[in-house]
């Protein structure tokens, strides 16, 4: 599997009291639930994805891993006016008759059917990994991420929806990023910015400052005329060049993208599936490792009670947060 899927992630709190996934295996998946691509009249499908080794839930130490796959048939809107058109140019000039809005919806309807068995399948692949206290789904996308969630919902035995980082925040998130920009680092002097930033002003008006500095003396102007706030911010964890080093963008919804650790790299070509199978176990483990760790500090930035105490307040059931309808993983 290619790094990349874990470039962009949204992070999640167990409820107090639900069971721990880290015993997690393919027995408890069942077979009912296994990545297929959609047939006939499907428009898509949704299921877990077998590595090939033939697993589809990883042990890596830290967490459980396992990869969703959300397979969608392709067939554009203007095709479908195209045909339906035709069909209905067809039908009054052989019999001279106004074609009614029925007959159109009957149309559509009909070449639908034709058409969708043969359109192009997009896949998409989303990693699922459980800690101890945490869920993490990577991706961006808030209607991906509320599928994966009814997914595992259905299929995980136990499984309670856990609460969003972002439900989770009792400051208010562009406040405390504002104040990262403006003073070189958080209170705890565990995150400093990067040199990418979002301002969004009273007027609505988005700023996009990217490859410069943040604290360099235009954009501090703005931060000072508190006409702007951070909706956007890129942070790093960690001394430059030290093994620990962590660098990701987050917004106002905590939603981590742009994702980059120090040890986490793409698979050799040369790799057998052996080899790249534990690639990604040993990967898996880093990420595992270091995002408990900065979700932790995270958290703590943006609450005013202790973890526990925040998730205690919480029902279970909790209403997750929208993240963002961005479905480019890739962006602030």
């Amino acid at each position: 599997m290619d790094v990349k899927l874990f470039k962009a992630v949204q992070t999640f709190f167990n409820p107090e009291g639900a069971p721990s996934f880290l015993t997690l295996s393919d027995s408890d998946l069942g077979t009912t639930w296994a990545a297929e691509d959609p047939t006939g009249s499907m428009w898509r499908t949704l299921g877990y994805l077998p590595m090939a080794t033939g697993e589809h839930v990883i042990d890596v130490d830290a967490a459980r891993l396992l990869f969703v796959q959300l397979a969608e048939r392709i067939l554009p809107a203007s095709v479908i006016k195209e045909k339906v058109a035709e069909r209905a140019r067809a039908v009054q000039e052989r019999e001279g008759r106004k074609i009614s809005r029925k007959h159109w919806m009957e149309f559509k309807d009909d070449v639908v059917q034709e058409l969708l068995p043969k359109s192009h399948i997009r896949r998409k692949i989303v990693p699922v990994m459980f800690s101890k206290y945490r869920t993490f789904v990577f991706t961006s996308s808030a209607k991906t991420c509320d599928e994966v969630m009814a997914l595992l919902l259905r299929s995980v035995d136990g499984f309670a929806v856990p609460v969003h980082m972002g439900t989770l925040a009792q400051k208010s998130i562009s406040s405390v990023l504002t104040s990262i920009a403006r003073d070189g680092s958080d209170e705890n002097d565990n995150f400093q910015p990067g040199a990418e930033i979002v301002l969004k002003g009273k007027d609505k008006q988005t700023i996009r400052v990217k490859d410069k500095a943040v604290d360099e003396r235009d954009v501090q102007a703005l931060l000072d005329t508190n006409d702007y706030h951070v909706s956007a911010l890129a942070l790093t964890d960690g001394d430059e060049g030290a093994a620990e080093t962590v660098s990701f963008n987050i917004n106002e919804n905590l939603v981590i993208s742009r994702l980059q650790m120090n040890g986490v790299s793409k698979a050799s070509k040369d790799m057998d599936d052996t080899e790249q199978f534990a690639h990604l176990q040993a990967s898996a483990w880093i990420i595992a490792t270091e995002l408990c760790r900065i979700t932790t500090s995270l958290s703590e930035l943006f609450l005013n009670d202790p973890l526990d105490v925040a998730l205690s307040k919480l029902a279970p059931t909790q209403k997750v947060k929208p993240a963002s309808d961005d479905e480019d993983d890739d962006e602030l």
